[in-house]
Parts: C-alpha cells; sequence; structure tokens
C-alpha cells in the first residue's frame, strides 16, 4: 500500500504525485498542482505543455574551429537565430558545446540559416572535446537547413559536437533538449511511473528497469490498471458497489462502499455468518436445518423452518398454517389457529376431532367435544360427529333424531314405524313387536294378529312341515341320482354284452368241437336272460 500524498500538500513550486516535478512556469502560481501546465507559459530554456523539457545548451559554454570568415562559437546558444556561429570558411569545420552536467543526449534541433544544407553533417556526443573519442549521435541525411535530431540511441555525455566534412559549419541555433527528471517521451510531457521512486525511467520510451509502479501497466507504465490493482495489476478488485473500479494502487472501493453480500476495505470479505445484505446490517432469517443465507440477498438454501415463509423467511406463518415454509394448514381447532412450528391446537379441537393437531376423526359410536359424547342407538352405529344426530335410521325401538328416545307406546321396529297387534295392555316390544302380556279375544300369534276360520298353523307345526319338506327334497334328489346311475350301469353292461357275443361266435367258426358255454345276463327289467 502506497501512502498518497494529496495536491494540497505539495509545497509551493511542485506538482504531481509524491510532489516530485518542479515547476517552470513565468508566474509561478499558474502551476497546475497535478498536472505542471502552466497558462502564463514556461520560463527561460523550458518548453513543452507541462514545461518539462530543458534546453541544457542555452547559453552554455562553446567552442569551433577559428579561423578566415568565423564568428563568435556562443552566437549558435544564444536562443537568437539572426546571429549565427560560423567555422573557418572553405575547409572542414567542427563546433561543440560543454554542458555544465553530463546528460543523456537524445534530441537536439539544428537551425544553420536560410543557404546552408545539413546533409551528411554529423553529430558525436563525449565525456571530454577529444573529437577522436566521442561516439556518433546521429549523421544528418536532410538536405534541409533545420532539423530536429534523434540519436540512433541516447548517448551520455558532457560533449556535444556537430562535424562538416564538406565545409565550414554554420549553427545559428542548436537546442539539445533534456527531460526533468522522472519525465519522457514528446514534450517531455509523460512522467515516469515505475516501481523504484528514484528511477529514471528511459526517456524515449518510459521504461522501468523495476517494473512498473504498483498499480500501473504497460511497456512505459503509463496504463492504469483497470478492475485490478496491485504491482503488475496482479489483484482484482473486490465488489465495490454498483461495479465501479477500485483504486488502482491500494485496491480501494470508492468510498469504501461494498455491494450487497461483502465487507472490507478493498470489499473481498463475505458478510459473517449469519448476516446478509448492504454493509452486511441484515441478519439471517430462520433457515431450515440451521442453515446460513446466502450473503448476498438472504434467502435460505433450503427453505424455513416450521412456523415461518418467505424468500428471507422473516415472516411468521398466519393462523391457519403451520410446519415448513407454512405449508400445512392448521387441523380442526376450536379458534381456527394452530402452534405456528408443530400444529398443535392450544385452544382444544372442534366438535368431531380429536389428538393433538385435531386431525383425526372421533372413534366410531363418539362425537362432541373431545369425543365425549356417545353416539345413540343408531343404525350402525354411526352418528354425526359434530351434533351426534343419527345419518340413516334408528335401531328397532328407537326414534329421534339421536336415536335416544325409546318407541311410544303401541310402537315398534326401526325408526318406531310399526303398530302394535292387538296386544293386551296395547303394549308390545319395541323391538320386535311381541306382545308381551298375550292377545285380545279373537287374536293370536306373537303379534296378537286377526284370526281366522282355520285354525292357525301352530309355529311347532310350521317347523315339522318345514322339515318335511327338506326330508321330501332330499329323498327325491337321492332317487334321481340312483337312478341316473343304474342308467349309466345298464348302458355299459349291453355294451359288454354285445362284445361278448361277437367273441362267442368267432369261437364257433374256428372250433365247432368246443362246447358253447351257457351265458346268463341281466337285463335292464332285472330278469335273467341266457
Amino acid at each position: 500500500m502506497f501512502s498518497l500524498i494529496t495536491e494540497s500538500a505539495c509545497p509551493f513550486g511542485t506538482f504531481g504525485t509524491m510532489c516530485q516535478f518542479r515547476c517552470h512556469c513565468k508566474e509561478p502560481l499558474d502551476c497546475d498542482k497535478n498536472t505542471g501546465n502552466c497558462e502564463s507559459g514556461c520560463t527561460g530554456q523550458w518548453s513543452g505543455r507541462n514545461c518539462q523539457q530543458e534546453n541544457v545548451s542555452f547559453n552554455a559554454s562553446t567552442s569551433h574551429k577559428v579561423g578566415t570568415g568565423s564568428t563568435e562559437s556562443w552566437y549558435g546558444v544564444d536562443g537568437n537565430t539572426s546571429t549565427c556561429a560560423i567555422t573557418t570558411a572553405g575547409v572542414n569545420g567542427w563546433w561543440m558545446v560543454k554542458f555544465d552536467k553530463p546528460h543523456t543526449i537524445h534530441k537536439i534541433y539544428l537551425n544553420s540559416g536560410t543557404n546552408t544544407s545539413l546533409f551528411d553533417w554529423q553529430i558525436i556526443v563525449g565525456d571530454d572535446s577529444n573529437l577522436f573519442t566521442m561516439m556518433r549521435c546521429s549523421e544528418i541525411k536532410s538536405h534541409e537547413s533545420s532539423a530536429s535530431v534523434f540519436c540512433d540511441s541516447p548517448k551520455r555525455g558532457q560533449y556535444l559536437a556537430v562535424l562538416n566534412r564538406h565545409g565550414p559549419v554554420v549553427i545559428c541555433d542548436l537546442s539539445v533538449y533534456i527531460c526533468s527528471k522522472y519525465s519522457f517521451g514528446p514534450g517531455c510531457e509523460r512522467h515516469c511511473s515505475c516501481k523504484e521512486p528514484n528511477e529514471q525511467c528511459d526517456i524515449q520510451t518510459g521504461a522501468c528497469s523495476s517494473g512498473c509502479q504498483t498499480g500501473r501497466q504497460g511497456v512505459d507504465c503509463q496504463i492504469e490498471c483497470l478492475g485490478s490493482y496491485g504491482p503488475g495489476c496482479s489483484y482484482k478488485c473486490g465488489h465495490c458497489l454498483n461495479g465501479t473500479t477500485c483504486d488502482s494502487m491500494s485496491g480501494l472501493c470508492p468510498l469504501h462502499k461494498c455491494d450487497p453480500g461483502w465487507e472490507g476495505r478493498t470489499c473481498h470479505r463475505e458478510c459473517n455468518v449469519g448476516f446478509y445484505g448492504y454493509k452486511c446490517n441484515s441478519r439471517c432469517g430462520h433457515c431450515s436445518d440451521n442453515l446460513i443465507c446466502h450473503h448476498v440477498n438472504g434467502s435460505c438454501p433450503s427453505g424455513c423452518q416450521s412456523g415461518w415463509r418467505g424468500k428471507t423467511c422473516m415472516e411468521e406463518c398466519n393462523t391457519t398454517h403451520f410446519g415448513k415454509d407454512c405449508l400445512q394448514p392448521c387441523g380442526n381447532c376450536f379458534d381456527g389457529s394452530c402452534n405456528k412450528q408443530t400444529g398443535e391446537c392450544t385452544s382444544g379441537c372442534k366438535p368431531g376431532f380429536q389428538g393433538d393437531r385435531c386431525d383425526t376423526e372421533c372413534t366410531p359410536g363418539r362425537w362432541g367435544l373431545r369425543c365425549g359424547e356417545l353416539c345413540g342407538h343408531c343404525y350402525k352405529k354411526v352418528c354425526d360427529l359434530v351434533n351426534g344426530t343419527c345419518d340413516s335410521a334408528c335401531e328397532p325401538g328407537w326414534t329421534g333424531n339421536k336415536c335416544l328416545e325409546e318407541c311410544p307406546g303401541g310402537m315398534f321396529g326401526m325408526n318406531c314405524t310399526k303398530v302394535c297387534g292387538k296386544c293386551k295392555g296395547a303394549i308390545c316390544n319395541a323391538t320386535n313387536g311381541r306382545c308381551l302380556h298375550g292377545c285380545m279375544d279373537g287374536f293370536g300369534g306373537e303379534h296378537c294378529t286377526p284370526q281366522t276360520s282355520a285354525a292357525p298353523i301352530a309355529p311347532a307345526f310350521e317347523e315339522e312341515t318345514t322339515n318335511t319338506l327338506q326330508v321330501f327334497l332330499g329323498v327325491s334328489v337321492t332317487i334321481v341320482i340312483s337312478v341316473m346311475v343304474c342308467l349309466i350301469f345298464c348302458l355299459v353292461s349291453n355294451w359288454r354284452r354285445e362284445d361278448i357275443s361277437k367273441y362267442d361266435r368267432q369261437l364257433e367258426v374256428s372250433d365247432k368241437d368246443i362246447r358253447l358255454e351257457e351265458t346268463r345276463h341281466l337285463n335292464c327289467n332285472g330278469e335273467l336272460s341266457s
């Protein structure tokens, strides 16, 4: 992490990150604290958009080949193009400038007036004034009288010389441009962004031998990380609010605001267990199986615990439902509500139901609150679970909607719909109608029905007649079966008799001396025959 220095903290006359650049404005107060741009223009030998390009040859020490027709050598660096430094006329010439200290030379501007061609002139650089040991910077191939010349490769030295192998050297203006420390590129408008703060990057490419500053990438380290941060942009930004990018150096999210479900300075950390949402301020609901909710939206992966519902399981079941996700309706509770977790009816059951959840009907024969009432004399022992009324008819001898009332005098049977016979006392058995105390005169039988002229058949006679009929039917069936057996026997016997006769005739033909044996057969009428 880097502790950044704000603009307001830069001392007067400096600008930029870490305040490492000096302002070179005509009016010092014009210097932009961020870029160094000067509304009033640059001072002295400085140029460029942010005044970081210096002409190190301006008013520097000079020398040249002196002879006939030569002029002052310093005319070439006085900043006045109307005065020109000229070497000895008619012969090859050289001209030299000495800087106040060694510089890495890359860009030179040369103006030789209007009538002189720069073609085949050479520029050399060295650590001393020995022309034979200096290194070539460039050989000019332009026929123009002025040109911006770039060294084939940057050359470092304190001396720079211009050679003309075809005649005198004429220099009306020579400017050697050097970028201020930590600047590079055309016009020295770009700032070095090296990992090592004190490293001067390549003045042409901006490349840094130590690598790029944290939060930057590219050959010239000028590309700010986007969606990433740190050395070489190797770390991915966290979940900053609304997808905004993080600080390219520190990874911090703007205003330290994270998307819902994330927290921390860089928004890389999920909400702590049991919390979710923006700033992780929301607590998880009642998730099933005590599982944690989703750290972003609070949803429960396996639904809600018994008694809760909703996406985040924060809504209680209403009074009529219970269980997981409130999907189960309450039973037949007395007041319609049940325990939201267990479904137990705390107010008891409605009439006709029983059990903790009131989801079981009363057992057959019982009804009412807590199934505490017994059904009346209902047919098949079934009554209404709620009010005890019999669903169908009453058993013989009983009446009323609950079959709790005995038949009134003179009535009997199912639902008491039958009238007693002419019983003495007008009372009969309420179930089967039999007269309990005998019959009135002229009436008889169990039910005291009117007597006819023929003597009534006694019950014993009826039973005897029934038995006689059964015996008769049994005997008849037996006779029929016997006749059928006899018939079958006769048919089989006749068949065998015919076979034996055929056999006898054959014996008579083959052996006449054999005495025929008399055979007898039983005919179908039961008579003997020979």
